[in-house]
């Protein structure tokens, strides 16, 4: 068993796109004519860094365990798997490949 940390999937552009929307509705409140635009343009710029900073704030690395399990066959089998789904697991025990792709988990007999 090897503890990794697998790298999260959100995407930092959602973050942006949303912060820039919030930041040019915040804009649009702001003075008028020419300075509107100014600050509708100042305020999605600014909304879309801060929208990315807080995206990039909660990605995360998530802990896992990488374990390795002989079947009876012989034939290896890797599962990557939340450390909490089967506490206690240790080297040499025997146990239960339940699940297939990435919903397997190794749980001990």
């Amino acid at each position: 068993m090897t503890e990794v940390q697998i790298k999260s999937h959100h995407h930092h552009g959602v973050g942006a796109i949303v912060g820039a929307g919030i930041g040019l509705g915040l804009g649009s409140l702001v003075g008028g004519g020419h300075g509107r635009d100014v600050a509708k343009v100042v305020g999605a710029l600014a909304g879309a860094k801060a929208g990315r900073n807080v995206a990039e704030a909660h990605d995360k690395p998530i802990a896992r365990v990488q374990v390795v399990v002989r079947l009876e066959s012989g034939v290896l089998v890797v599962v990557t798997q939340p450390s909490s789904a089967a506490p206690g697991l240790r080297k040499g025990q025997k146990v239960y490949v339940e699940g297939t792709g990435n919903g397997a988990q190794v749980i001990p007999r």
